[in-house]
């Protein structure tokens, strides 16, 4: 098989250690050297996520993992034209490989978890996990634009009596 084109975002936005904000960002050409390196090491096809903590006041990026599959960011970083799915059949040798397309300088959000995140900021219960903790109202104004622009990956129209009784089920969980 051949190995995916690479692609870098950042996450805007994380709690309970999820993404619920992300946006493309530039891939540094020495992390993307590495990581294409370690790839072919260990001989490593499919989809895979490595993960980095970048520290601003360091300008250096520290690896926490890598994840060997389809990741929860998928349907966020497919909406910003990275074909992740698409790309798993090329991987293997079978299939065309689709190209990759992300559009520059657009935040994507999931709804619910954006929805979870924003609810427990209001209630003052941010760990010192999720980020960012900047108060209810300066998350809110910041979150918005992605959260105006977003697409649920729950709701669907066309079954909207299964729609709001999981709608119903996840306000109650909280």
């Amino acid at each position: 098989g051949t190995h995916c084109p690479n692609a870098a975002f950042v996450a805007d936005c994380a709690f309970n250690g999820v993404i619920a904000a992300l946006r493309p960002a530039p891939f540094p050409g020495p992390l993307e050297e590495g990581c294409r390196r370690f790839c072919e090491k260990l001989d490593i096809h499919g989809v895979y996520h490595f993960d980095f903590l970048f520290v601003e006041s360091e300008d250096r990026h520290y690896f926490l993992e890598m994840n060997g599959r389809l990741g929860g960011t998928t349907a966020k970083v497919f909406r910003l034209g990275y074909d992740e799915p698409g790309f798993v059949p090329g991987a293997y040798g079978t299939g065309r490989r689709p190209i990759s397309r992300p559009v520059p300088n657009r935040q994507v959000a999931s709804y619910q978890a954006t929805a979870k995140f924003l609810l427990s900021s209001l209630r003052g219960q941010l760990t010192m996990f999720d980020y960012p903790n900047l108060g209810f109202w300066r998350l809110a104004i910041k979150l918005l634009p992605a959260v105006l622009s977003a697409r649920s990956e729950v709701w669907d129209w066309r079954y909207p009596r299964t729609s709001i009784a999981y709608a119903i089920q996840q306000v109650l969980r909280l």
